[in-house]
């Protein structure tokens, strides 16, 4: 769902106006009655339209509404006038706004503006992020962290997200939002050739509020051609059509974990307060160092906290020698019911601990000094700064 916001004097009779907005699929608009309270609102949530009358991008505020429509590709402004002379329209064409409409224009024109910034929201380039969720060994709670995570930037943060579910035979990302995908990444394995955002979409199963879900495949012939180069061109697609990916690893330093570990922005390594658990996880924080990752690249999660008393959070930070970035509490019950239903845990039990955590997850994740360092151009080979492949590198480490 879009989100729009509507200063106050755009239109003379806007009712009918928002009306045709929301039948074209945007939530109710932000009503304002400045441009700074237009900009305040649009800091709180993001928006991809911004209406406005074409005076108020004229004032003091145009440096700072021409800035955020520089750093904001996705937004799309509407400016109104009273008047259409050629200097009215080439003043708002110079300030960067996308449609100009008359402020009496009619339903049959404003639809018409919206159907013009549709095309242009359909054909925009994104550079979208992505994120890996990795355990080195299975009973961690990997796929349940990945779903729920995805499903909180989904829900929370505004964001066209989608979760990759790359467990070959046995991935339950699916299962965990109770859907039955009439396709899954084996489609796309297949038509690698021929893959385009409208592909992916069509392959990508609708999951709640937002979240598609690219399933993992059943069929194991299709593992050979699952290769890392594969799952590198696989998640550039993915990287361009939405603006967040999250993918639910192998448990496995495999050729396609790697690949996927290569190119992703940031990496969870998600651990429990387990003795065997935290030996693992220090061993795989040695190894991604071996592949040359940069320490803000990982994100250390503990999972279940409050399960044992063996090991505590000041404990597992002196063993690994590094702080814990997220602290997902234990709580079965909700976990067990959430799952049984098929549901991610903000939709069964919002108010719980465990649903606040993965918002808050989600929160420090997204924040801008989350990425910008850690970020991996996944088009260049997953070339180290020696020239080497990451993965030749690595499975070169395995043979000492």
């Amino acid at each position: 769902m879009r989100h729009a916001v509507l200063v106050a004097g755009a239109f003379e009779s806007p009712e009918p106006l928002v009306a045709a907005l929301l039948r074209a699929g945007f939530a109710p608009p932000v009503r304002v009655d400045s441009l700074s309270a237009a900009l305040r609102a649009m800091q709180k949530q993001p928006m991809e339209l911004l209406i406005l009358p074409i005076r108020m991008a004229e004032g003091s505020e145009k440096s700072t509404l021409e800035s955020v429509m520089r750093d904001t590709p996705s937004l799309a402004v509407i400016g109104t006038a009273s008047e259409a002379s050629a200097e009215v329209v080439l003043n708002a064409m110079r300030a960067g706004i996308s449609e100009f409409l008359m402020s009496k224009a009619n339903v049959e024109e404003f639809t018409g503006a919206i159907t013009r910034l549709e095309r242009r929201w359909a054909l925009a380039q994104v550079r979208g992020e992505i994120t890996a969720v990795f355990a080195p060994k299975g009973g961690q709670g990997c796929t349940t962290v990945a779903v729920n995570l995805a499903h909180a930037i989904a829900r929370t943060r505004g964001k066209r997200a989608v979760i990759v579910d790359l467990v070959i035979g046995l991935g339950d990302v699916a299962l965990q939002l109770n859907l039955r995908p009439e396709y899954d990444i084996g489609e796309l394995a297949q038509k690698m050739d021929r893959i385009d955002r409208d592909l992916i979409q069509s392959v990508a199963a609708a999951g709640p509020d937002g979240l598609s879900v690219l399933a993992s495949t059943d069929r194991l012939d299709l593992a050979p051609i699952l290769t890392g180069d594969l799952i590198t061109s696989l998640l550039n697609h993915c990287r361009q059509t939405f603006e967040h990916t999250v993918v639910d690893c192998e448990h496995a330093f495999d050729p396609r974990t790697v690949a996927t570990l290569d190119a992703s922005d940031r990496i969870l390594l998600v651990a429990q307060l387990h003795v065997s658990s935290l030996v693992v996880a220090k061993r795989s924080l040695n190894i991604f160092r071996e592949l040359g990752y940069d320490d803000d690249k990982i994100h250390l999660v503990i999972n279940r906290e409050g399960s044992t008393k063996v090991v505590d959070i000041a404990e597992a930070q002196k063993v690994l020698g590094r702080k814990i970035d997220g602290r997902i509490p234990n709580d079965f019950h909700n976990a067990n019911d959430a799952q049984a239903q098929g549901v991610p845990f903000l939709i069964h039990a919002p108010g719980s601990a465990l649903a606040r955590s993965y918002d808050a997850l989600a929160a420090r994740l997204l924040a801008p000094s989350a990425s910008g360092a850690a970020a991996t151009d996944a088009s260049n080979g997953s070339v180290g700064l020696n020239g080497t492949s990451r993965r030749s590198r690595f499975f070169g480490l395995l043979r000492r």
